[in-house]
């Protein structure tokens, strides 16, 4: 689980906001890219523990289409 420190506004999220791409299910809240802290991590996760800074571009690998800010709400909700 990652806590978001900063959110940045990108050229997908202004495109988005604009309606100039075309999303299958457009998310309604923007934001996908940021810098945050590691707030828990899962019992099989090894490298990263909590605390840890990260930068974050939440993209599924197996689907395109899954994109935090683009197919489902993004981090500018919180």
């Amino acid at each position: 689980m990652v806590s978001p420190l900063f959110v940045g506004l990108c050229g997908t999220d202004i495109q988005a906001y604009r309606r100039a791409r075309e999303e299958k299910n457009a998310a309604s809240v923007l934001g996908h890219e940021g810098v945050g802290v590691i707030t828990e991590v899962g019992d099989m996760v090894q490298s990263w523990s909590p605390g840890d800074a990260v930068v974050f571009n939440p993209v599924s690998p197996f689907s395109r289409d899954d994109v935090l800010g683009r197919s489902f709400n993004g981090i500018f909700q919180e």
